[in-house]
């Protein structure tokens, strides 16, 4: 009961620093006047210059986003198992979607399954992924797409000003001019604060992969739902490592960082999912 909240308690911290710090830029903008011109004149050609490389992985980009995020009708077995898990879940309908990724998803009455399922996966396999997916809508998963949109809605706006503050001068300018020294906390507390929240939010999150785990051995048994954790998670990394050539260098860097391992504590926490070895580890000791 104290879980939900706290989450959310987190959001609206993060959605008001953010709120702040829109307000003091807007201030700084009317404080400054005429050094406008010289405060923001490296900062604007920074951000020129990320626009510019933002384009030119634009297209690349999108083929990856279209082939990945198609949308397919849901095939009849498929289908089926749904509503057999439905069932034993006492749960209402819930709309099936096929996609061209090698993983499974749920949101708001949404299930989201692997059109190629049936090229790695046997009809119990599938049973238990449809198990574990379900088992989110169980948790009460749909309440917290609203947190979610608003973390979302605050990293864009953080994102969109990260140009403009990355320039050393440009907050202790900013302070002297307006003569407000909250300028030198102005995206430092709050880029650490969401730093921090990401962990935070990530720990929860993979606790409830472990829950969702278990909904996935009820739908079956334990080690069926193990063997489809361990093919699910070896073709969804394939899929990641075949389409990094698609994305810009830093983000190739960070995500082949991200999961060539299986091991680290700051890796961990920048994961929403726990490691294999561990998921499997738990499904064991039921």
């Amino acid at each position: 009961m104290l879980q939900l909240p706290f989450r959310y308690v987190l959001s609206a911290t993060y959605a008001k620093l953010i709120i702040e710090d829109v307000i003091l830029a807007a201030q700084g903008f009317a404080y400054a006047g005429w050094y406008n011109v010289l405060i923001f004149a490296d900062p604007v050609f920074q951000w020129l210059r990320q626009v510019k490389h933002q384009q030119l992985n634009q297209l690349k980009s999108q083929q990856v986003v279209q082939h990945i995020q198609k949308e397919l009708g849901p095939d009849e077995d498929a289908h089926r198992l749904v509503k057999e898990v439905c069932v034993d879940f006492k749960l209402g309908e819930v709309r099936v979607l096929m996609w061209n990724r090698m993983n499974a998803g749920y949101v708001f009455r949404r299930i989201y399954l692997p059109a190629q399922w049936r090229d790695f996966l046997e009809e119990e396999e599938l049973r238990a992924i449809i198990g574990h997916e379900l088992g989110h809508q169980k948790m009460g998963t749909d309440a917290w797409v609203p947190l979610r949109l608003v973390n979302r809605m605050g990293d864009e706006l953080l994102y969109t000003m990260l140009p403009v503050h990355k320039a050393g001068y440009f907050l202790l300018l900013m302070s002297l001019i307006s003569h407000n020294i909250s300028y030198l906390k102005l995206l430092s507390l709050t880029l650490l604060y969401r730093i921090a929240h990401l962990a935070i939010e990530n720990y929860f999150t993979r606790k409830d992969e472990y829950t969702a785990d278990q909904y996935g051995a009820q739908a079956t048994s334990p080690d069926i739902m193990k063997r489809a954790l361990s093919k699910i998670d070896l073709r969804a990394k394939q899929e990641v490592f075949e389409n990094l050539p698609f994305l810009p260098q830093v983000k190739q860097f960070y995500y082949y960082w991200l999961v060539k391992k299986e091991k680290g504590r700051l890796r961990e926490a920048l994961l929403d999912h726990p490691y294999l070895h561990k998921r499997l580890k738990a499904l064991s000791s039921t």
